[in-house]
């Protein structure tokens, strides 16, 4: 039977991360309360759900993970959850999942905020 698993390399991983960063990096306000509020050197977008109320899930400082709403009509930010990013990958159900994360992880470290 033939693996179905996506092997990810460290380039795949950081293209999908850059199409998401982008959309947080315009975001000035995410990006100052991250800042303040969790002294992000680095924030990595590893999910975005664009809604009335936009959904982020954040890989900051290659260390926790945080999920939160951000409303971009009045610029409040709601933190939902924070996790450990080993907690969160104790919840990663699937190889590609727990590979895709790791290398997310590795570069979630640099600084890049």
């Amino acid at each position: 039977m033939k693996n179905n698993v996506k092997n990810w390399t460290t380039k795949e991983v950081k293209q999908s991360l850059d199409k998401f960063n982008n959309i947080l990096i315009k975001n000035t306000f995410l990006l100052q309360y991250l800042k303040k509020e969790f002294s992000a050197s680095s924030a990595y977008c590893l999910s975005m759900l664009p809604e009335e109320v936009d959904i982020y899930e954040i890989l900051v400082n290659g260390n926790i993970i945080i999920d939160l709403e951000f409303n971009k009509h009045t610029n409040e930010t709601v933190v939902i959850n924070v996790t450990d990013v080993d907690e969160y990958l104790k919840t990663l159900t699937n190889e590609s999942g727990r590979v895709f994360f790791t290398l997310a992880k590795e570069i979630g470290k640099q600084k890049n905020i």
